[in-house]
C-alpha cells in the first residue's frame, strides 16, 4: 500500500465502506502528518516501523463481522505489532465476551501479551481474558511475574499504570496465598507499604489487611520454639489489626463525603463492619437524609450491633415516615437475626395482613430454622403471585437443599429464570450445586455451575460445586481435579469442612480409602461448617477405620 493510498484511508476520503470506523484520532493526525507520524498519533508507544503494520491490519478488520474469527485474528496481530493500542484492545474485549471465544483465543493473547510484558495495559487485559476462559494456571502466573519483573519504579508509573500495577500485585498474592507461601506473600507487600510514593496506600493497605486475615485463619495457632514465640496465627492478627490501627488513625484526613464513601467501601471489603458503621455516622451528618441514615443501619447490621440498628430504625420512622415500611423490616430482622424471634412475632403480629407482613413472617421461618413452616407458608405466597424477590428465592433455594425436595428446588429455579437471574453466577452455583446434591438434572446442574467459573475461576464454593456434580456423573479424575483446586483457593477456613468432606468422597470412589480417610479427618477437625453433617462425616470415618482393620 503506498503512502498516499494509506493516508486516504486515515482521513476517511477513501471511498471503501469499511472504512467508516477510524478511530477519531487517527484522522485528525492525518490531516497534518506525514504517513509515518500519522501512524504514531493515531497508534502512540510502539516502535514507528510496526505501526503501519498494525493500522492496516485494524483497518482491514472492518472488512468482516464483528465476532468471525477473521476479525480477531486481525485484531491480535495488531496488538502483536502494536500492544497499546486501544481501539482493537476495547474491540477485543467485546468479541471474546463468550467462555467459548476466551478460551479459544485466550493462549494466543497470553503469548503476545508475554512478548510485550512491560504493557500493563495488555498484560491485565490478556489476563482478564484467561479468567473468562475458565483458565488461571502456570502460564498466567509465569505472565503475571514478567510483568511485575518489568517494572523497575512502580510508584513512578502514571496514576492508570500504577493502578494496573497494584492489580498484578494482587494476582501475585493471589498465587502465594495458593501455595500457602506466605513469607513470599509478606515481602512483596513489606516492599509496597514501605514505599511512601505510593499515593494508593488505602489500596495497598487494603490487600495486606485481606491477606492478613486470610494468613492468620489458615496458620497454626500453637506457640513456636517450645514456646518462646507467639503462634503464627496471633502474629498475622496483629499485623492485621495493625493495618486496621493505622487506617483509623488516617481518617481525620478524609474531609468529604467521597473520600469517606470510598474508605466505608475498603471498610466493608475488609470485614471492618464496626469501622464502616462509625463512617457512615459521619457521612449521615455532614449529608443528613434518607439514604445516608439508612445506609448507617445497614453498617449496623452488618456489624451485628441489633440494639444500635432498632435505634436507628426508629430514627428512620420518625424523621422519614415515608420509609416506615423499611423500618418495620429493619426492626423485625434485627431481633430476628440477634435470636429474639418471639419478639419479632409479636411484632410482626402489630402491622396489618398483606403482603409485606407476609414477606417477613418467612424471614423469620426462615432464620429460625422451621424449613417445614417455610415451605408451606411459600407456596401458599407463590400460589397467589409468583415469586419475584430474588431473596425469597435464596431462601427457597436453602429450604429445598434442606427438606431434599426436589420439586421445591424446580419451581425455584422456574420462578429466577423467569426473573432473568437463573445465570446469575450465584443462583446458577446454587442451582446446581443442590441439584447435584439431590441427585437430579445433573447435565443442567454442571452447565450452570460452569457459568458461575467462567465468571470466578479461582471461588472455592464454584469449584466445589462443580467437583461435586462431575462426582455424580461419573467424572471422577475431573472432580478430583477440581476438589483439589477449590481447597487451594479457599478464604476461609468455616467453609472447608464440607469441602474435605466432597474430597473424601471422591478419593474414596477413585479406590483410595487412605487419602479418603484424612480428608474426612481434616474436615471433622476443621473450623465450625454450619453446612457441614458432622455424624455423617464420622460415619464415614469408622467406616474405613474398620476397613483397615
Amino acid at each position: 500500500m503506498t503512502e498516499k493510498a494509506w493516508l486516504l484511508m486515515l482521513t476517511g476520503i477513501c471511498c471503501c465502506s469499511t472504512i467508516c470506523a477510524v478511530p477519531p484520532g487517527a484522522a485528525i493526525a492525518a490531516d497534518h502528518l506525514p504517513a509515518e507520524e500519522a501512524a504514531t498519533a493515531a497508534f502512540p508507544g510502539s516502535e514507528r516501523g510496526h505501526k503501519l503494520l498494525a493500522l492496516e491490519s485494524y483497518l482491514q478488520s472492518f472488512r468482516y463481522p464483528p465476532n468471525s474469527e477473521k476479525r480477531i485474528e486481525l485484531l491480535l496481530n495488531v496488538l502483536d505489532q502494536d500492544p497499546s493500542a486501544r481501539m482493537p484492545r476495547l474491540m477485543l474485549g467485546k468479541a471474546l465476551l463468550s467462555r467459548k471465544q476466551a478460551k479459544t483465543y485466550a493462549p494466543r493473547l497470553l503469548l503476545i501479551a508475554s512478548k510485550h510484558a512491560g504493557s500493563l495495559e495488555l498484560v491485565n487485559f490478556a489476563l482478564q481474558v484467561a479468567r473468562r476462559s475458565g483458565k488461571f494456571e502456570n502460564a498466567e502466573y509465569k505472565l503475571v511475574n514478567q510483568a511485575l519483573r518489568s517494572v523497575g519504579d512502580p510508584a513512578s508509573l502514571p496514576d492508570s499504570e500504577r493502578y494496573l500495577y497494584l492489580r498484578l500485585a494482587d494476582e501475585k498474592l493471589a498465587e502465594y496465598k495458593r501455595e500457602r507461601n506466605f513469607e513470599a506473600a509478606e515481602q512483596l507487600l513489606d516492599g509496597l507499604l514501605e514505599n511512601e510514593r505510593f499515593p494508593e496506600q488505602d489500596l495497598i493497605r487494603e490487600s495486606a489487611g485481606r491477606f492478613y486475615r486470610y494468613a492468620a485463619d489458615f496458620s497454626p495457632s500453637e506457640r513456636r520454639f517450645l514456646g518462646l514465640l507467639p503462634s503464627l496465627r496471633s502474629v498475622y492478627q496483629d499485623k492485621f489489626d495493625r493495618i486496621a490501627a493505622e487506617l483509623a488513625e488516617s481518617e481525620v484526613k478524609l474531609q468529604t463525603v467521597p473520600e469517606l464513601r470510598r474508605r466505608l467501601a475498603l471498610y466493608q471489603r475488609m470485614g471492618l463492619f464496626d469501622d464502616a458503621m462509625r463512617i457512615a455516622r459521619r457521612i449521615y451528618v455532614m449529608q443528613p437524609n434518607e439514604s445516608n441514615l439508612a445506609q448507617e443501619v445497614d453498617c449496623a447490621m452488618s456489624a451485628g450491633r441489633y440494639d444500635a440498628a432498632l435505634v436507628l430504625a426508629e430514627e428512620l420512622r420518625k424523621k422519614y415516615p415515608a420509609l416506615s415500611r423499611i423500618a418495620d423490616m429493619i426492626v423485625c430482622r434485627a431481633l430476628a437475626d440477634s435470636g429474639r424471634i418471639e419478639e419479632a412475632v409479636k411484632f410482626l403480629d402489630q402491622l396489618p395482613p398483606g403482603k409485606f407482613r407476609t414477606e417477613q413472617e418467612l424471614y423469620l421461618y426462615f432464620q429460625g430454622r422451621d424449613y417445614k413452616k417455610f415451605r408451606k407458608a411459600f407456596l401458599a405466597y407463590d400460589h397467589k403471585t409468583p415469586c419475584k424477590s430474588p431473596e425469597l428465592l435464596t431462601f427457597v433455594l436453602v429450604a429445598a437443599e434442606k427438606l431434599r425436595d426436589p420439586s421445591l428446588l424446580r419451581l425455584a429455579a422456574e420462578r429466577l429464570k423467569k426473573i432473568d437471574r437463573l445465570e446469575d453466577p450465584l443462583f446458577a452455583n446454587s442451582v446446581g450445586y443442590i441439584s447435584a446434591e439431590l441427585n437430579i438434572d445433573l447435565p443442567e446442574a454442571e452447565r450452570l455451575i460452569r457459568l458461575a467459573v467462567a465468571v470466578d475461576s479461582r471461588n472455592s464454593a464454584f469449584l466445589d460445586s462443580l467437583a461435586w456434580v462431575q462426582f455424580r456423573r461419573g467424572n471422577l479424575k475431573e472432580a478430583r481435579k477440581n476438589i483439589e483446586l477449590a481447597l487451594s483457593c479457599l478464604e476461609s477456613p468455616e467453609d472447608a469442612g464440607t469441602i474435605l468432606f466432597h474430597a473424601g468422597e471422591i478419593a474414596l470412589a477413585q479406590g483410595e480409602p487412605a487419602a479418603a480417610l484424612d480428608y474426612f479427618r481434616r474436615a471433622l477437625t476443621s473450623p465450625e461448617d454450619i453446612e457441614l453433617d458432622p455424624e455423617a462425616v464420622r460415619a464415614r470415618i469408622d467406616e474405613l477405620e474398620k476397613m483397615q482393620q
